[in-house]
């Protein structure tokens, strides 16, 4: 404080006064993580009494809602048997309904660039996610690299808003995905949850391809080759994805080129294929004690 005072008294800092940006987002990985959000947080929040009164409109349904949990666990209606050739459906994307509690971002969004995106139901009754990424740097000072738009699924959660995971991806080998695109390639995520702050950022990330042209495509991905990422960063140090812990799931368009974007989406499911023996796609590097592996 005393050399900041210093300087602001100096004739430097009486012609050119010292500003302190109010948010930098931070890129690389620190010891401790300030919140789940990293710092971006949505600049149209509501107010209190907003959700108050959204709090007081659920109330019933989530009552419902934590009644039949538990009545569904005392019938054991929760229980699934999963065998080889096993198709569960995650999300069929032909209705604005599904759409309406996907998320859409941007870079556009926390002022980091000028990427755009959207996500509609078109006359065919297919998701679209299309827009245009530019990949042109703010002067800032702070950003270095732009051009991103993503969408997800909303966030796994119980009754009564309890944080809750898609624990039943432990029971399957591969996400399928049906899908149309405009020859850009995109990213699969999959969002772990974790109690230590450390691992709030952790992404799982795995290239989907599109070739263009009018006919759909189907890929069946498996979870062993999924790799693993820190805010958009791959790991040196990988392992596998811990499929109980799968918070929520998305799709991303961040390739460096700056362009207009398309991809329709038909639906997103899971598959059981017991033919499929790899455990992990990736060579497991031993870092030394004490080396940053980010």
């Amino acid at each position: 404080m005393a050399l900041l005072r210093q300087l602001q008294n100096s004739s430097w800092g009486s012609s050119k006064r010292i500003q302190f940006p109010t948010f930098v987002p931070r890129a690389s990985m620190t010891f401790w993580e300030r919140d789940k959000k990293a710092g971006y947080h949505d600049p149209d929040r509501p107010s209190v009494w907003d959700f108050t009164k959204l709090g007081a409109q659920q109330v019933i349904p989530e009552l419902k809602k934590y009644v039949r949990e538990w009545s569904d666990r005392f019938q054991f209606q929760n229980i699934e048997f999963v065998s080889h050739g096993s198709y569960r459906l995650l999300a069929q994307l032909n209705d604005q309904t599904a759409l309406n509690d996907w998320v859409l971002t941007a870079d556009s969004d926390h002022l980091q660039g000028k990427s755009r995106a959207s996500f509609y139901l078109n006359e065919r009754n297919y998701a679209v996610f299309e827009g245009y990424i530019d990949t042109t740097v703010p002067k800032d000072g702070v950003v270095k690299r732009a051009g991103y738009c993503a969408v997800r699924s909303p966030v796994a959660t119980k009754s009564l808003k309890r944080a809750s995971t898609y624990d039943y991806f432990a029971d399957y080998t591969h996400l399928v995905v049906r899908y149309r695109g405009d020859g850009r390639p995109y990213l699969v995520n999959l969002k772990i949850q974790y109690d230590l702050d450390l691992g709030w950022q952790d992404v799982y990330s795995y290239p989907l391809f599109t070739r263009g042209g009018p006919y759909w495509q189907v890929a069946k991905i498996p979870f062993s080759k999924f790799f693993h990422g820190f805010k958009g960063r791959v790991q040196d140090k990988q392992w596998k994805v811990p499929l109980e812990k799968v918070e929520h799931y998305g799709i991303t368009c961040s390739d460096q080129y700056s362009g207009p974007f398309h991809l329709e989406l038909d639906y997103v499911g899971l598959l059981r294929d017991e033919s499929h023996s790899e455990n992990f796609a990736y060579e497991m590097y031993e870092v030394p004690v004490g080396v940053s592996n980010c």
